[in-house]
């Protein structure tokens, strides 16, 4: 299991989610604006305060509430329990999350490791990376600076933001080193790239039928929810989304 962020929001399938939870103990929670106590979540709580509550006790807090915000068939849910969020640029990053990928964060803060989506523009110089990866695809001069994306405006709730990787492992089209296996976290699990391409592990999240007998594992999370004869058949979730324009959601297939 890779170990993410305190605050960090993922996606998982309703089939699958309760049965990660309780294998993750009490690491992460269903986003459903429950209270929690502020004397058993103290870092938790440093880093949201009070920003989701409706009314305000001085002993709890309440998670951002995304029932009805996610896509059919999926949750949001929320890392209790993880790293905690700094922007000490002389740590070394601890997310095993790929650069190039656009992650949910309710802080209103860049992490070490992350930079807001708020479309800015970047030197190549001392950006190499990110830049071999995302390329000009959200603007730049075509020369020595490039963009990143701009999801302001965009998350599905006020107080959440997109944050994308910068410094992180390389994703990689083809099998690479252990720390993909990090990346897979579980077959199912949905994740938002800023690259055209789908690192190994994941496929595109755009509707496609496959074979049951391929990705025995990925159908017995989602079945055929989404579409498929569930005998031979199954489809992916189509993500494909206007506002997330030359962004890409995966779906992990392994784990």
């Amino acid at each position: 299991m890779d170990e993410n962020f305190i605050g960090t929001i993922s996606l998982l399938p309703n089939c699958w989610v309760d049965q990660y939870i309780k294998i993750c103990g009490d690491r992460n929670y269903k986003c459903e604006g429950q209270s929690l106590p502020i004397l058993e979540n103290s870092a938790f709580f440093s880093l949201i305060m009070h920003k989701f509550d409706t009314v305000e006790n001085p002993k709890s807090f309440s998670i951002p509430d995304l029932r009805n915000k996610a896509i059919d068939g999926y949750t949001y849910c929320i890392n209790r329990h993880g790293y905690y969020p700094t922007k000490e640029s002389n740590l070394p990053t601890p997310t095993s999350d790929y650069i190039g990928s656009v992650v949910l964060f309710p802080f209103d803060f860049e992490p070490i490791g992350f930079l807001l989506c708020d479309g800015r523009t970047l030197p190549i110089d001392g950006n190499a990376t990110l830049f071999s990866i995302i390329g000009f695809q959200f603007g730049g001069d075509d020369k020595t600076k490039f963009c990143i994306p701009n999801l302001l405006g965009k998350s599905p709730i006020k107080n959440t933001q997109y944050y994308i990787c910068n410094d992180g492992p390389h994703p990689l089209a083809i099998p690479g080193s252990s720390r993909d296996r990090e990346n897979w976290q579980y077959a199912a699990n949905i994740r938002l790239f800023a690259f055209k391409f789908m690192p190994y592990g994941y496929l595109a999240c755009e509707g496609q039928i496959l074979n049951v007998e391929d990705y025995g594992i990925l159908f017995a999370k989602i079945g055929n929810h989404f579409g498929g004869d569930a005998i031979n058949t199954f489809a992916l979730p189509d993500l494909r989304k206007e506002e997330f324009s030359n962004l890409r959601f995966g779906i992990c297939v392994f784990g």
